[in-house]
């Protein structure tokens, strides 16, 4: 086409579109960054000031973005994925301060890529979803959280308690212990000899108990707390992109915390060991 056709279809092999932004229930202003692959990961940096919502359309390539709003009290991220000439017209709600509990990701609403990935077990076919408003935890629930959920269920229910206790089983080879005082409490060391710190992710609980945990969380802050979707996960994990990993495309045991990320015999560190291992909205682990 270039040798043929270049000036007839000039237009369409630049693949330029355009861009219109706007931020609801208050006007914010908007940058924007190109994500650029750098040591085999997806970066965006050098940002572009666009102005204040509403604003007309701008110009903008074909690519991979994200878009910082930042208005009274918030700051909102939004990935972007720009097709060949398209005209893409956004209206992205801002949470106003107060709205998002402390310590979780505002994922504003929004179409992304889910599946698509061979390698992946049970993987669906590469597909577009909405996927609409939510807040998620920016790390995984950690022992300290559990222990004290788990305390106080044991003050009201001690029977409802000992059905939540992290295990190696479904019924058995409880890991967490009573103490002295009849409270759970975390082991200096477990039948592997590890120690368990209240950083650390909690393990060895169920799907129930996670249910049960989100219920008690709702009573005790007042807000509603749940487990996320199958797509809201794989949104927050990835962006919208279809990227394969919260970080890029190309997967190196350096970027999260697995088996082989540090030498010796494996081990569980505490949340937010591993700067890399976070998505395109902050999400981390």
């Amino acid at each position: 086409v270039r040798r043929f056709a270049e000036e007839e279809y000039r237009e369409r092999l630049l693949g330029e579109g355009r861009l219109t932004v706007e931020a609801w229930p208050c006007p914010a202003r908007v940058s924007i960054a190109a994500y650029l692959d750098k040591d085999r990961r997806l970066i965006a940096e050098s940002w572009r000031d666009l102005g204040a919502t509403p604003q007309s359309s701008v110009a903008i390539p074909m690519g991979r973005f994200s878009l910082r709003l930042l208005a009274e009290g918030a700051t909102v991220f939004y990935p972007l994925l720009v097709g060949r000439c398209e005209d893409v017209r956004l209206r992205i709600r801002v949470p106003a301060p107060g709205d998002i509990e402390a310590g979780f990701v505002f994922i504003p609403e929004g179409p992304c890529r889910v599946g698509g990935d061979p390698l992946a077990f049970n993987s669906p076919p590469a597909h577009i979803v909405d996927v609409g408003d939510f807040a998620i935890a920016r790390f995984p629930v950690t022992c300290a959280a559990y222990l004290e959920f788990l305390n106080d269920t044991l003050a009201r229910d001690p029977d409802e308690a000992l059905r939540h206790v992290p295990r190696v089983q479904p019924t058995a080879g409880f890991i967490w212990e009573r103490g002295a005082d009849g409270r759970f409490q975390l082991p200096t060391a477990d039948a592997e000899g590890d120690a368990w710190l209240p950083e650390m992710p909690v393990l060895g609980v169920s799907w129930e108990d996670a249910m049960t945990f989100a219920a008690w969380k709702s009573r005790a802050d007042g807000r509603r707390f749940r487990l996320p979707t199958r797509d809201e996960w794989e949104k927050a994990g990835r962006g919208v992109d279809g990227r394969l990993f919260p970080w890029g495309d190309s997967f190196d045991a350096a970027f999260c915390h697995i088996g082989n990320t540090w030498p010796g015999r494996p081990e569980v560190k505490p949340v937010g060991t591993v700067a890399t291992d976070e998505s395109p909205y902050g999400v981390r682990d």
